[in-house]
């Protein structure tokens, strides 16, 4: 069937005189071409924006939020502030933020290949295990909020980790600026 195909395309095409190529035909297809090509470009340079990771500094200012949210959290959690259900959505939200730091730090830690930043990245992630701990709990009655405790702790912890890693690098920057 496909050889019977094939030859009756090319009997075709042998039969139909040569035709004058039309110029308007071409250059709309270049121009399609074009437009694809910049439409994939722009498409890239999205995702390379999106998938950036922040610097030293933005990951700090990001900590710091992350713990302020989380203060607040608690405050808002002994005062009985809200209805249980937003506090149990405000929970997701900061179960959210510290996956987000902790991803962070992680591909940090791979990019740089720092061990210190992993191991902030482990102190992010025990951060995360407490929210998540409390999540799960934050719609009982007696809920219990020593696990927000921890974790405030531990980002606190990360924090003063990252601050050593900023003063570590900035060491090496002036030690390397003297050679």
């Amino acid at each position: 069937m496909i050889e019977y195909l094939l030859t009756a395309a090319a009997e075709a095409g042998q039969d139909a005189p040569a035709e004058a190529a039309d110029p308007l035909f071409y250059i709309i297809q270049y121009a399609v071409y074009f437009a694809i090509i910049v439409v994939g470009l722009i498409v890239l340079w999205l995702l390379h924006k999106k998938t950036k990771l922040p610097t030293h500094a933005a990951l700090r200012a990001q900590m710091n939020a992350a713990a302020q949210s989380l203060e607040q959290y608690i405050k808002d959690t002994q005062e009985q502030a809200a209805g249980k259900y937003r506090l149990f959505r405000r929970a997701n939200k900061l179960q959210a933020k510290c996956n987000k730091l902790y991803y962070y730090a992680t591909m940090l830690a791979e990019k740089e290949r720092d061990s210190s930043m992993g191991s902030m990245a482990l102190i992010l992630d025990e951060a995360r295990d407490g929210v998540s701990a409390y999540r799960y709990s934050a719609l009982e009655d007696e809920a219990d909020i020593r696990h927000l405790y921890a974790s405030l702790g531990k980002l606190r912890e990360a924090l003063a980790a990252l601050d050593s890693i900023a003063e570590r690098d900035r060491a090496l920057l002036a030690k390397k600026a003297e050679k």
